[in-house]
């Protein structure tokens, strides 16, 4: 705004006692652009320094040529620059130029006051430098702070809480309803109710909670903050941090599946190693995977006449196991797929189960409904084979658990497969074992019987020739000798072939 003056001439007394000694710079200027006067702090500029080193900062010269400048463009002028302050060769001033006018509104002139605002700048600088580096560590920690006057319906996000939530800040204004709005639906009566307790107990809070991005994402947050009260204690605002602790928490469930997967891995593992027995052997696999890795499964095995048949089911609902068990038909093309698995020994992994893949696994309407009823979601088929032999397939299922299978589950899945397939062919060459040994018996037993009666008549017989040859007189006493070693002979071969007999019944026995 243009100053009147009280003369049409700018050489008037404009208090120059109160400005020489202050520390702004005060110059006038007239018309033609002559300077009619400068303060002790104008005429302090460039003392000492070198022409040829000045670099282009605050001036005598520059502070004429921004008066001049004003004047040509008949406006006043405010401008910050460099230039050597009390408080450091390298301070800063401002400089407002502004128009003179005498009583009839001409302009006869221009003032420019220069302030020192080094210490503001520098004040301004470290507020800009702790703004800068208290955005990165924000950034770095994914940490985003928020504040809320309760009397204000807009809440304040910091350009982090942004980035957390997935929104813009020019095109998204949050407030305390739409933020709840974004909480997990899972999550947001419990948040609600710890937001209520604050407002009525202006108490601080800390909690952990899931929020809904606009892609869809689902992000962990842990969110702590205070209430703020005025002198009669009455609640006036809120401030908050919220941390994204995702990432930790996506890797504790890691750690945690993992945990569990060993866990399953070597429960099985012993269970399998305790029995032989071939069907306790595929009862322990189909029980074994449920919760942890179905709601339900199936266990099919290849007969020795090639056809796939179930062999057992569970199911996470008792109630359910009936409806499960009768999915199944005596049909063997409604096992097409477990025939697929065993025929290529390649698993199938149907991540999602849509309306349209249901219809394609059956083969008519009453294995559709059938399947329908025990809503499957997500499914696994992984082949049993041990030594490159192909055993038969076990089904797994999500169904009422609303969860689906991973690339990790698969990979534990068929983990799973082969440990039972080994405990299977382990029953199966202990069936034939067993079977072998049957076998083996019987033969004995059929071989000792054959030759018990044969060893008996023998035996009679032998007792039978030496009554004879006791009672009788030999004519001679080498027709004596001759008939007493071929009577030895016959004693040796008949107790060789009792022991024979003997052993081979202890042998196999």
């Amino acid at each position: 705004m243009a100053t009147q003056l009280e003369s049409s001439s700018i050489e008037f007394d404009f208090g120059e006692a109160a400005f020489q000694g202050g520390l702004e710079i005060i110059a006038l200027v007239d018309s033609s652009g002559q300077l009619k006067f400068g303060n002790q702090a104008f005429h302090r500029l460039e003392e000492g320094q070198d022409p040829a080193e000045m670099q282009p900062v605050l001036t005598r010269q520059s502070i004429i040529q921004a008066c001049r400048q004003a004047y040509r463009n008949q406006a006043d002028h405010c401008f910050e620059i460099k230039g050597s302050s009390v408080h450091s060769p390298d301070g800063w001033y401002q400089c407002r130029i502004t128009l003179l006018q005498n009583r009839n509104s001409e302009v006869i002139g221009t003032r420019a006051i220069c302030f020192d605002i080094s210490a503001g700048k520098k004040g301004d600088e470290r507020l800009e430098r702790n703004s800068r580096l208290f955005d990165e560590v924000q950034r770095v920690a994914t940490l985003g702070v928020w504040e809320w006057k309760v009397h204000e319906p807009n809440v304040v996000w910091t350009d982090e809480l942004y980035r957390i939530y997935g929104l813009h800040p020019d095109r998204h204004q949050p407030t305390y309803d739409s933020y709840l709005e974004k909480v997990h639906p899972d999550d947001r009566e419990r948040v609600r109710s710890t937001m209520e307790s604050v407002f009525r107990d202006h108490s601080s809070f800390s909690h952990d909670e899931r929020i809904l991005r606009p892609d869809g994402a689902i992000r962990h947050l842990h969110t702590w903050g205070h209430a703020e009260v005025d002198e009669s204690g009455q609640l006036t605002g809120l401030v908050g941090v919220c941390q994204d602790i995702t990432a930790s928490v996506r890797a504790t469930q890691e750690i945690e599946a993992e945990r569990r997967k060993f866990e399953l891995l070597a429960s099985i593992s012993r269970t399998l190693a305790s029995t032989l027995e071939y069907s306790a052997t595929l009862e322990h696999v189909a029980r074994f995977v449920i919760p942890v890795l179905a709601d339900w499964c199936a266990v099919f095995r290849l007969t020795e006449a090639g056809k796939v048949e179930p062999v057992t089911t569970a199911h996470v609902d008792p109630e359910l196991a009936p409806v499960a068990v009768d999915q199944f038909s005596p049909k063997p093309e409604d096992f097409y797929r477990a025939e697929t698995v065993i025929k290529t020994g390649k698993s199938i992994a149907e991540p999602d189960i849509t309306e349209e893949s249901l219809q394609e696994a059956t083969v008519n309407p009453v294995h559709l409904e059938r399947l329908r009823k025990i809503q499957p979601q997500s499914c696994l088929l992984i082949p049993l084979a041990a030594r490159d032999k192909i055993l038969g397939a076990i089904s797994l299922n999500y169904s009422t658990s609303n969860r689906h299978y991973s690339p990790k589950d698969l990979d534990l899945a068929e983990e799973i497969g082969r440990r039972a397939a080994i405990a299977i062919d382990n029953s199966l060459l202990y069936c034939d074992a067993q079977k072998a040994i049957q076998v083996r018996d019987d033969f004995i037993a059929n071989a000792v019987s054959q030759l018990n009666p044969i060893l008996t008549a023998l035996t009679t017989e032998f007792q039978q020739l030496k009554c004879l040859i006791s009672s009788s007189a030999p004519d001679s006493l080498s027709q004596f000798h001759e008939l007493e070693h071929l009577i030895e002979a016959l004693n040796q071969a008949y107790g060789r072939v009792t022991r024979s007999a003997d052993d081979m019944h202890d042998k196999f026995a």
